[in-house]
């Protein structure tokens, strides 16, 4: 089997990546913290190899690197919702070595696939949706670091030959292992009519957003893999829009019955809609997200 390593991949898409790519691939996980023991646990019966390390310890990364074939590189760095923005250590902590980690691996002719954000990347734009080939304008610290990461794989490919791939991602839910994991606007209305809490939505609630099931992107992941050819950037979403409000109204009919939401109208939204356009990873893939949101709704409600 070939051996696969997910740097930074201890949250909720290395977890789930890692775990469903165990079947196929010898998988080895870095993080920079102790395991919880609910993921000691869960690496252990998938024999999921887990090494503790920062990507600042570079020479421990390279070695990693060397033992592995493939790499899927999903390194977080600090989101603007965040409580303590830390971008200018995030510069010097995660970009800095992040670069230095894509061009050792370009160089080693290893396979580098980059978790990127479809959201925060393409920013701003009009209300159609987002190709590989629109201009990218975020609008924060986040998704200008996300699009440097981009520039430079992409650099890389031509620099080197390579055949590394940019995969930016819509807004996922799914896959939170009982809760364990917290991203998501999906997840959290999930996690919050379920405990009985109240769903907390920032905005008026209009603001629109392509959301997309875990699985599909395990999917893509998967076919990305499997093709040593495809190279470059690829979105991975379901190209339909749905508004906040909406995802609401969905579970309320699934319910049949009101959900206690709070607007918090203080916040503005400046990303009014953010859908992605999927062609080129349909055509070039024969991928397709299989799942619809109204669908999984109704399975985890």
């Amino acid at each position: 089997m070939k051996k696969l390593i997910i740097i930074g991949g201890t949250g909720y898409l290395g977890t789930n990546l890692a775990t469903n790519l165990s079947n196929k691939f010898v998988v080895t996980v870095t993080g920079k913290r102790n395991l919880f023991p609910f993921l000691q646990e869960l690496f252990n019966t998938q024999n999921i190899s887990y090494h503790k390390t920062d990507i600042i310890n570079l020479r421990k990364i390279y070695s990693l690197i060397d033992q592995n074939d493939y790499i899927i590189y999903a390194v977080p760095n600090t989101q603007p919702h965040q409580v303590k923005r830390v971008f200018h250590s995030d510069f010097f902590k995660i970009i800095k070595p992040s670069e230095k980690i894509f061009e050792y691996a370009s160089y080693r002719k290893k396979r580098v696939i980059f978790l990127s954000s479809g959201g925060s990347v393409y920013g701003v734009g009009n209300y159609g949706p987002h190709s590989e080939d629109s201009k990218p304008e975020p609008i924060d610290q986040y998704g200008k670091y996300k699009l440097r990461l981009d520039n430079s794989l992409i650099n890389l490919n031509s620099r080197y030959l390579s055949n590394n791939v940019i995969l930016r991602i819509a807004n996922p839910y799914g896959g939170t292992f009982d809760d364990h994991f917290k991203q998501g606007f999906i997840n959290s209305v999930i996690r919050n009519i379920k405990s009985g809490n109240q769903v907390e939505i920032w905005g008026d609630g209009k603001q629109i957003r392509d959301f997309i099931y875990i699985e599909d992107i395990i999917n893509l992941v998967t076919l990305i893999l499997s093709n040593e050819s495809a190279e470059g950037i690829f979105n991975c979403g379901t190209g339909i829009g749905h508004s906040l409000g909406k995802i609401i109204e969905i579970s309320e009919n699934i319910l049949m019955s009101k959900i206690n939401v709070k607007f918090v109208y203080d916040y503005k939204e400046h990303i009014k809609s953010n859908i992605l356009n999927i062609h080129k990873s349909m055509n070039y893939f024969n991928w397709y997200p299989e799942h619809k949101v109204e669908e999984i709704l109704l399975k985890l409600l």
